[in-house]
């Protein structure tokens, strides 16, 4: 999965961090030197299992002597049970005597490094520590500074909501001054709404004077920066822009960001052990996102639907729902934004009764009414785009920042659903799950 990947691509560039940390000397001849990988998590967890086999393998005939202690602090949440885990971890580095620690995740962190090392002669490298974590290391006098945040949507849309928790949870702490304005667009989607949404958003901006605007989706990158500031001034970081920032003319010397991409194809190969053919059909609502979302599953990933079906009320939904049970073999629900008069709860019943196929979605608020979500995290787009505002503040140019994209997954698995179906969940995914509708 791309997550564990990402993960041990961290792993290995945590030893690059000991390696010019300790010199090239210390990787080309590390007889006798101790490195101590702590773990806030467990064997077992993919993410975990992805950032030590980065680590092991960069290690790998160096003679360096390598000791792994797991915190555990995943499956055991408490704050008593983290407290005393760092403090376990702080006798296993007394006892091994480590020329170098590398820590992984906000755990370590939070209840080891900073409360017993920061500032101390032990070097520490952290790896997988969000970007909140990383602004407070990284930025933690950052004065007298502004950032507006134009969300092209509206609060309580739980993606902008997901985004909206990650950049303030990197301006926690810190004095930058965070103005929020929301555009609106989701709920109203006509060209003349969006372009004078698009004028007021630029009259915040002159009246506010931010050092650095943070622009979400794709909205307004089309309506507000290609056409007043793309190439200008002010610095500019997007996120959410879907699949392909180029056209928007991306990246622009003003201009840096992270693409949003789905990984339908990660959810296709979970799906598929259940399911009974490979015939796929979509089901969304009908807005310029969910087409664009298909067309680049087509075009990127070459996914094809038998059955496409975009609707706009809660009632051609069911009656597409039930369609699609007797035509394809799996079933894809992007998103139910742009259905009018949909009802969660009334939408749970329905897909309880009526499910024949296995399902899925990219969106964690549809798992749901889904058998499997593999769901992109909200709050990776806001703490990335946060955290470059935050580099650009401490004077990095855009054009120096190259646009990324998204890397965090997250699974959930609906019981109920499975039970509905009839389908016994393969332990495996179980496992993989970080969440479990019951």
């Amino acid at each position: 999965m791309k997550g564990k990947h990402f993960a041990i691509v961290l792993g290995v560039i945590a030893i690059g961090a000991v390696a010019v940390g300790g010199g090239y000397h210390f990787m080309m001849d590390g007889g006798g030197k101790r490195v101590l990988f702590i773990d806030s998590y467990h064997e077992g967890y993919p993410w975990s299992d992805g950032i030590t086999a980065g680590v092991q393998q960069g290690l790998a005939d160096s003679g360096v002597e390598l000791r792994i202690h797991r915190m555990d602090t995943k499956r055991n949440g408490s704050e008593d049970f983290k407290k005393k885990a760092a403090l376990k971890a702080k006798a296993v580095i007394e006892q091994f005597k480590p020329d170098v620690v590398i820590a992984t995740d906000d755990n370590a962190s939070k209840y080891l490094i900073v409360p017993y090392y920061r500032g101390g002669d032990l070097p520490f490298v952290f790896a997988g520590v969000v970007a909140a974590g990383a602004a407070y290391y990284l930025y933690p006098n950052m004065t007298s500074k502004k950032v507006l945040f134009i969300d092209s949507y509206h609060q309580g849309y739980p993606w902008s909501d997901g985004i909206t928790t990650g950049i303030q949870s990197v301006f926690a702490g810190t004095d930058v001054e965070l103005m929020i304005h929301r555009m609106d667009t989701k709920r109203n989607g006509s060209e003349d709404f969006k372009k004078t949404a698009a004028l007021k958003a630029k009259a915040v901006i002159e009246q506010f004077k931010p050092d650095v605007v943070i622009a979400t989706d794709d909205n307004a990158s089309k309506y507000l920066i290609v056409p007043y500031y793309r190439g200008g001034d002010l610095p500019f970081v997007f996120a959410g822009v879907n699949w392909d920032a180029s056209v928007y003319g991306y990246p622009a010397r003003n201009v840096t960001g992270m693409v949003e991409v789905s990984a339908p194809d990660q959810l296709l190969q979970i799906i598929n052990t259940v399911s009974q053919g490979q015939r796929l059909g979509s089901l969304t609502g009908d807005t310029a996102t969910g087409r664009k979302e298909n067309e680049n599953y087509a075009r990127i990933l070459d996914i094809t639907f038998e059955e496409e079906a975009y609707v706009t009320t809660f009632e051609e939904w069911k009656q597409a729902y039930l369609a699609m049970q007797d035509k394809v073999d799996v079933l894809l629900m992007y998103n139910n934004a742009g259905i009018q008069g949909w009802n969660d709860e009334e939408a749970v019943a329905f897909v309880e009764a009526n499910a024949k196929i296995p399902s899925g979605s990219v969106q964690p608020w549809m798992a749901p009414y889904v058998l499997v979500a593999f769901t992109k995290d909200a709050t990776e787009q806001g703490e990335w785009a946060a955290t470059t505002a935050m580099e650009i503040l401490n004077g990095r140019s855009p054009a120096e920042i190259p646009i990324t994209r998204n890397s965090r997954g997250r699974m959930i698995v609906n019981s109920k659903m499975a039970r509905s179906l009839d389908v016994e969940i393969p332990a495996s995914m179980l496992t993989a799950a970080e969440d479990i509708l019951r």
